[in-house]
């Protein structure tokens, strides 16, 4: 995902190069020594005029709601795991599109998701 920032300056013309840790994809909390805790959002692609769940294996979007956790969950890395939570988030989740999981950081490439039980809508 680009930050607005890289469309606004492709649109004007200005010779500027985004940070790479603008990127959403790019946020990962700098305390990993014991793991991390907390209550994460998953979104399927989702298309904004139709407002409907884009049938796809596009990545599923995934944070926590300070953003200080943001990743993706792409199909190539797992199909097994990302066709599981694409199922629950579609059938248990808000509106087949969003929904929320208890999870645990346990280093920069490992987050385990608690898939059972989806939690009540959060605020964010």
């Amino acid at each position: 995902m680009m930050p607005i920032e890289t469309h606004r300056n492709r649109f004007f013309g200005v010779e500027h190069t985004t940070p790479q840790t603008h990127y959403r994809a790019a946020h990962i909390p700098k305390n990993l020594a014991t793991g991390k805790n907390m209550v994460i959002k998953v979104q399927l692609p989702y298309d904004l005029k139709t407002k409907t769940v884009i049938p796809c294996t596009g990545a599923l979007l995934v944070y926590n709601k300070k953003h200080d956790f943001v990743s993706c969950i792409r199909r190539e890395d797992g199909a097994a795991a990302y066709d599981r939570i694409r199922n629950v988030v579609a059938t248990k989740g808000a509106g087949g599109a969003k929904a929320y999981f208890a999870a645990e950081l346990k280093t920069k490439d490992e987050l385990t998701i608690e898939i059972s039980e989806v939690l009540a809508e959060q605020p964010f």
